[in-house]
């Protein structure tokens, strides 16, 4: 995995110390350290990979897309595949379809549900709905329907664009070798006997404050097999016992060149619990490296991983136990961040936080298709309408969300803000002075439908007899019915004249068929996973 040392630590405070330990080094001083990098040494073992990431384009839009062109025009159909057009090259898309507004983006979905129509030539992706039962008169409303679904859906997906990438899958055999590359240096992921080259960025020597200390991301010990060397192993001719959990109070760093054995630095790692079933997520990572920073003493300018008295890191208990960090200060982690073993678990959190992102937006555009999909077995089931339930005046506020995605809060300065559809608000205060333009709902269409339902009502009920009332039509239309009222109608449990159109069927049906175009469920602020120390 790409290294990204820009990469950042979220809601991470530097909790530091800023005086020295009193009293010699002791016996498990640095055991805690030694516990929380052994959660990396414990995950690389076996790991739990996240959720896989899911397709970027989810099924039930792909459904909603196959029967919206299985029901569309033949004739229209057919363009997708006139003289060999059913390819995804842009220059073959036929001059009919550009006349549709937004084709350069919708192409290629529009080609897929052409294909998959043409092919499904059993209607099976109908029939899995159960359209191909409905009504014959109620054809025309399942594609009114099914048009106004994908309005709403893809309004979604452009408010989640962002977040649904095509982004890398993390594995198991990822997460392995990015952990072991941390730990030992190694690139093959697996736990072996480390090879000493490998754990320190600079030739390792007997002076173990030379050895260890990072002065920058090109020296010092650049592997927690390094830390652990430095933390838990006495220096050459030093005194110190038991520092970590692990550590034999008769090994020591070698003389001259040598520095510590890598049998001493295999017997550290192995002393590492294997942590089963446990999933590797942003959180655990970040955490367990917040933990392992907020150990850091600040001292004259530089900060010390774990144990420092006085003097130097030389693995002596009169003086330290430590990693010296040249240059960290209470105010600035860039020189922790650099470390190169910090680093890849940085770029392995926001690796796989990149796939929790994508699969939780993925997720509510998964809910948003399948709240269309129920309300279409619904409208599927009804018998014969006579018209289409009026979609509510909340559809404006869908059609502006569609345009949500024009409108987007890095456009910071009245060019940049498209006019057509978004306006400039150089007042605002939520950092979003880009929006879009508010759009007016059609009251006039409204009170139009609600003036014709009140004359219809009141036309029935001025009938006081059955037989008035059964003959009232116009043409072959029964315009009212001798029946109990039902939801909202007066005397429900008395038989009189009523507006036919009042039926219970069509009531619910229109109900739960509108109910799906009442608002947007509520984005999800999702913000981009960092790490901040």
């Amino acid at each position: 995995m790409k290294q990204n040392s820009a990469a950042k630590l979220a809601f991470f405070e530097l909790m530091v110390v800023v005086s020295n330990v009193q009293g010699n080094v002791g016996s498990a001083d640095n055991s805690y350290v030694y516990k929380k990098l052994c959660t990396f040494v414990g995950l690389a073992r076996n790991p739990t990979a996240p959720e896989a990431q899911l397709p970027v384009t989810p099924q039930e839009l792909t459904d909603l897309e196959t029967i919206n062109a299985t029901l569309s025009d033949p004739t229209w159909l057919d363009l997708f595949f006139k003289d060999g057009n059913d390819k995804d090259d842009i220059a073959e898309i036929p001059t009919q379809l550009k006349s549709n507004p937004g084709w350069s983006d919708n192409w290629g979905r529009w080609l897929q549900a052409a294909k998959l129509a043409k092919a499904d030539t059993d209607k099976s992706t109908m029939k899995r709905f159960n359209l191909q039962t409905a009504a014959p008169a109620n054809a025309k409303y399942i594609k009114t329907f099914v048009e106004r679904a994908l309005v709403i859906v893809n309004a979604k997906a452009a408010a989640l664009a962002d977040d649904i990438t095509n982004t890398k899958q993390v594995t198991k055999e990822d997460i392995k070798k990015e952990l072991v590359a941390a730990i030992t240096g190694a690139a093959d992921g697996v736990l072996t006997l480390p090879i000493k080259d490998n754990l320190f960025a600079t030739a390792a020597a007997a002076n173990m404050q030379t050895t260890c200390e990072a002065k920058d991301n090109t020296n010092g010990a650049a592997t927690i097999g390094a830390v652990f060397a430095c933390l838990c192993i006495k220096g050459n001719g030093q005194t110190g016992d038991q520092i970590c959990d692990h550590s034999d109070a008769a090994i020591q760093w070698e003389a001259a060149t040598g520095g510590p054995q890598m049998t001493d630095v295999k017997a550290l790692i192995d002393g590492c619990p294997a942590m089963q079933d446990t999933t590797v997520t942003p959180e655990l990572l970040v955490n367990t490296l917040r933990d392992i920073y907020s150990t850091i003493s600040i001292n004259s300018g530089n900060g010390y991983l774990r144990t420092f008295k006085t003097g130097n890191c030389q693995g002596h208990n009169a003086n330290g136990f430590c990693v010296k960090i040249s240059g960290l200060t209470s105010d600035d982690d860039t020189k922790f961040k650099q470390l190169p073993w910090v680093s890849k678990i940085i770029n392995l959190s926001n690796d796989i936080g990149k796939v929790n992102k994508h699969n939780r937006a993925v997720h509510l555009l998964q809910a948003e298709a399948r709240q269309q999909i129920a309300a279409l077995k619904v409208l599927g089931r009804q018998p014969a309408l006579t018209e289409f339930p009026p979609a509510p005046p909340t559809l404006d506020r869908r059609t502006q969300q569609a345009e949500e995605g024009k409108c987007k809060p890095q456009n910071t300065t009245p060019t940049e803000c498209p006019t057509e559809h978004c306006e400039y608000d150089e007042k605002a205060t939520d950092g979003n002075s880009c929006k879009p333009k508010p759009v007016k709902e059609n009251t006039a269409e409204t009170t139009g439908n609600q003036a014709g339902e009140a004359a219809a009502t009141n036309r029935c009920t001025a009938h006081k007899d059955k037989l008035a009332c059964e003959n009232d039509k116009t043409g072959d239309k029964q315009n009212c019915a001798w029946r109990k009222g039902n939801g909202g109608e007066p005397e429900p449990e008395k038989e009189m004249c009523h507006d036919s159109s009042f039926l219970p069927d069509k009531k619910i049906a229109f109900s739960v068929v509108s109910a799906a175009f009442v608002g947007l469920v509520a984005f999800e602020n999702y913000k981009d996973f960092c790490l901040i120390l």
